[in-house]
């Protein structure tokens, strides 16, 4: 019986999140690799039409586990809500003592932070909640296997699963999990000493509005410094919503990785042999963030890695396979299982 009720009452207050279809590379191209929306929704309410169509979401459907949100890698679906920023400074204002407790909708009457469902947790947002000093991440939850929401403990645990892997190929301190009767407490690593000239923003002392412009600011200050001779904003994709990366970016920095330990982590690479390749430049047009520039050579190619979110449509659209796409070292642990679902294998 409660079960039922609760359904009900969840039904009831669905927020169905908002969808950018201009955004989306499988709308773009036929060929593009990138279902992980559909993948990682427990309720089959997204499908991805045809190129030049839309991404439908069945409102009745949904169930507003905002998965869909975690999954996708530019950032084309977000909450009805507050925008995700707006939600963690929202959390960190509420943390005490390095100690932030979560709850899902079951268990929200308990927390001081609430989500949906903890399978929509994202390996940017818990490393970003790391790099602002919040120690032990609490996670309360209810009954799981009779939730509405599907099994959102098996989607926490692959995104565990993701933001350890890409701790580890980085050197840093891994989080360590800590069963409760109701619910995980997450051992956060502690970030490292200030970067010269990056001091850490204390959350405890400015407003939600104030910590996260300051953020944003920090965080271009670090590319500028760190990407000489490139834009200033390492993650424009010409796109409306910001690649999800950069916060992720952000918040490895400032845990004590540097950028040339990031880059292979984190970003795909680019290869072109240039004895295939006829300069018609097919992988320009393709790329729909704009990851590939033009040089001054018909055979050069300007690789953007922080705008790739590794779709391979250049590789697969040029005729003479002259382009490869190389995956990050973490592709498998963090942009690809821990984002659908997937067991992980690397």
């Amino acid at each position: 019986m409660f079960s039922l009720s609760f359904q009900s009452f969840a039904r009831a207050l669905t927020p169905v999140p908002r969808c950018n279809n201009q955004g989306c590379i499988q709308l773009f191209h036929k060929n593009a690799d990138c279902r992980r929306c559909v993948q990682a929704c427990p309720s089959g309410a997204i499908k991805v039409g045809r190129p030049g169509t839309r991404i439908f979401l069945d409102t009745e459907r949904c169930r507003g586990c905002e998965r869909c949100i975690a999954a996708c890698p530019l950032g084309n679906f977000q909450p009805s809500g507050p925008a995700p920023g707006a939600r963690l400074a929202t959390w960190l204002d509420r943390s005490s003592n390095g100690r932030l407790t979560c709850g899902c909708l079951q268990a929200a009457g308990r927390c001081v932070a609430s989500i949906r469902c903890h399978g929509g947790h994202s390996v940017e947002n818990i490393l970003t909640l790391t790099a602002e000093g919040v120690r032990y991440f609490d996670l309360r939850k209810g009954d799981c296997a009779n939730c509405p929401f599907g099994n959102g403990a098996q989607f926490l645990e692959q995104t565990l699963i993701g933001a350890n892997h890409l701790l580890r190929s980085l050197s840093i301190d891994s989080i360590e999990v800590r069963e409760m009767s109701d619910g995980l407490s997450l051992l956060l690593p502690a970030p490292s000493h200030a970067r010269p000239g990056n001091a850490k923003v204390s959350h405890h002392a400015v407003s939600r509005r104030a910590l996260f412009s300051s953020l944003g600011r920090s965080f271009g200050k670090m590319a500028a410094s760190t990407l000489p001779g490139q834009e200033t904003d390492l993650f424009r994709t010409k796109l409306s919503n910001p690649v999800p990366r950069a916060g992720l970016y952000s918040a490895l920095m400032r845990l004590g990785a540097t950028d040339n330990e990031i880059r292979p982590a984190l970003f795909p690479r680019q290869s072109l042999k240039k004895d295939r390749c006829k300069g018609c430049r097919l992988c320009q047009k393709l790329c729909r963030t704009k990851a590939l520039g033009s040089s001054n050579s018909l055979k050069e190619r300007v690789h953007s890695p922080g705008a790739c979110v590794g779709c391979r449509l250049c590789e697969t659209g040029c005729p003479r396979q002259a382009i490869r796409i190389h995956d990050p070292m973490t592709r498998r642990g963090y942009l690809s299982d821990s984002t659908c679902g997937k067991k992980n294998t690397g």
